[in-house]
Protein backbone atom coordinates (compact mmCIF):
# COMPACT_ATOMS: atom_id res chain seq x y z
CA UNK A 1 0.00 0.00 0.00
CA UNK A 2 1.48 3.28 -1.16
CA UNK A 3 -1.47 5.43 -0.06
CA UNK A 4 -5.05 4.85 1.09
CA UNK A 5 -8.28 6.55 2.09
CA UNK A 6 -11.50 5.41 3.72
CA UNK A 7 -14.70 6.60 2.04
CA UNK A 8 -17.33 7.03 4.73
CA UNK A 9 -20.20 7.82 2.38
CA UNK A 10 -19.85 6.60 -1.17
CA UNK A 11 -21.84 6.98 -4.35
CA UNK A 12 -25.05 4.98 -4.83
CA UNK A 13 -24.30 1.30 -5.35
CA UNK A 14 -21.11 1.31 -3.28
CA UNK A 15 -21.34 -0.27 0.18
CA UNK A 16 -20.03 2.25 2.71
CA UNK A 17 -17.63 2.62 4.32
CA UNK A 18 -15.04 1.27 1.92
CA UNK A 19 -11.31 1.73 1.51
CA UNK A 20 -9.40 2.65 -1.64
CA UNK A 21 -5.66 2.18 -1.89
CA UNK A 22 -2.86 2.89 -4.32
CA UNK A 23 -1.15 -0.49 -4.70
CA UNK A 24 2.39 -0.77 -6.07
CA UNK A 25 2.56 -4.11 -7.87
CA UNK A 26 5.74 -6.21 -7.75
CA UNK A 27 5.85 -6.03 -11.56
CA UNK A 28 6.15 -2.22 -11.48
CA UNK A 29 2.82 -0.47 -12.12
CA UNK A 30 0.78 1.21 -9.39
CA UNK A 31 -3.03 1.01 -9.46
CA UNK A 32 -5.92 2.19 -7.36
CA UNK A 33 -8.35 -0.46 -6.12
CA UNK A 34 -10.83 -1.18 -3.36
CA UNK A 35 -9.70 -3.13 -0.33
CA UNK A 36 -11.57 -6.13 1.08
CA UNK A 37 -11.59 -7.23 4.74
CA UNK A 38 -9.64 -4.14 5.79
CA UNK A 39 -11.43 -3.32 9.06
CA UNK A 40 -9.72 -5.93 11.31
CA UNK A 41 -6.44 -4.00 11.74
CA UNK A 42 -5.36 -0.44 11.02
CA UNK A 43 -4.16 0.09 7.45
CA UNK A 44 -0.55 1.19 7.09
CA UNK A 45 1.75 2.38 4.34
CA UNK A 46 3.96 -0.39 3.02
CA UNK A 47 1.47 -3.08 4.03
CA UNK A 48 1.44 -6.16 1.80
CA UNK A 49 -1.80 -7.16 0.06
CA UNK A 50 -3.13 -10.08 -1.96
CA UNK A 51 -5.39 -10.01 -5.01
CA UNK A 52 -8.99 -11.15 -4.57
CA UNK A 53 -12.07 -10.94 -6.78
CA UNK A 54 -15.14 -9.34 -5.22
CA UNK A 55 -18.11 -7.04 -5.66
CA UNK A 56 -17.03 -3.52 -6.54
CA UNK A 57 -20.55 -2.07 -6.57
CA UNK A 58 -24.18 -3.05 -7.11
CA UNK A 59 -26.19 -1.59 -10.01
CA UNK A 60 -29.72 -0.22 -9.51
CA UNK A 61 -31.19 -3.46 -10.92
CA UNK A 62 -29.27 -5.51 -8.33
CA UNK A 63 -26.53 -6.71 -10.68
CA UNK A 64 -23.18 -7.05 -8.93
CA UNK A 65 -20.19 -5.49 -10.69
CA UNK A 66 -17.33 -7.87 -9.90
CA UNK A 67 -13.64 -7.16 -10.32
CA UNK A 68 -10.19 -7.08 -8.74
CA UNK A 69 -9.81 -5.96 -5.13
CA UNK A 70 -6.98 -6.39 -2.66
CA UNK A 71 -6.96 -7.83 0.86
CA UNK A 72 -4.39 -6.52 3.34
CA UNK A 73 -2.20 -9.24 4.78
CA UNK A 74 -2.16 -9.36 8.56
CA UNK A 75 0.93 -8.17 10.35
CA UNK A 76 3.03 -10.97 11.81
CA UNK A 77 4.16 -10.69 15.43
Amino acid sequence: IVSYTVVARGLPGFASPYALAAIALDSGPTLIAQLEDWQAEPLRLGQAVELVIGTIKTEKDGTAVVGPKFRPLRQRD
